[in-house]
């Protein structure tokens, strides 16, 4: 059976995270004492007494967030009262949060740009989009003749139709072939003979057609 005068209390003034054992003796109310079992493996408790606090026991209870009549049981056991504290913690008291962990920085990443590949038109679009502009030169003829004024002065050669065709295609034909219709074509928009190499880039041009 319990008794009043010994009793598990929890009073943050105290121990904030534990209850305690109260052990009060006589009537005054001016001696009692207070048993800590909160800590493991100690084997012996932390004692507290009045002449620590200077609180009748009257106020100590006043200033106990909860309290229990505590069993007859020795106080030099230590083991039993440790268990019988840690029930009432659980029981009664929230649990203590987790101390947190410091977060790792992670380094900030900056994301670098990356060039644009510049896109080199198709030959096809090249012509057609020059065709498109140009309002002297309509056909893929009208373009061979005006480019054959070109070669004719470098070599006497003429620029032939097939060529045309051929360079729309993505074929290879002759550096000067393709010299010759650029010379037409860059006035009116950007070209130069390299821009009239098949798409993937071999330029293991056929001989150059008259």
């Amino acid at each position: 059976m319990g008794f009043r005068k010994r009793q598990m209390v929890f009073v943050p003034e105290v121990n904030p995270t534990s209850f305690v054992l109260f052990f009060e003796k006589g009537d005054t109310g001016l001696s009692w004492s207070i048993h800590d079992y909160s800590e493991p493996g100690v084997g012996k408790p932390k004692l507290s007494r009045r002449s620590d606090y200077g609180w009748t026991a009257d106020e100590l209870r006043e200033k106990a967030k909860h309290s229990f009549d505590a069993p007859t049981v020795g106080t030099d056991l230590y083991d039993y009262w440790h268990d019988l504290t840690g029930k009432y913690n659980k029981q009664y008291l929230p649990p203590s949060p987790e101390p947190a962990l410091p977060k790792e920085s992670t380094p900030t990443t900056i994301p670098t740009s990356t060039p644009m590949k510049s896109e080199r038109l198709h030959p096809a679009a090249i012509i057609a989009q020059f065709l498109s502009l140009s309002t002297e030169v309509y056909t893929k003829r009208d373009l061979a003749q005006k480019s054959s004024a070109y070669k004719r002065r470098i070599d006497g050669g003429a620029v032939s139709p097939s060529s045309i065709t051929r360079i729309c295609k993505g074929q290879a034909v002759g550096r000067l072939i393709r010299e010759a219709v650029a010379s037409v074509i860059n006035p009116i928009s950007p070209c130069t003979s390299d821009d009239l190499l098949p798409p993937h880039g071999n330029d293991s041009a056929r001989p150059e057609t008259h």
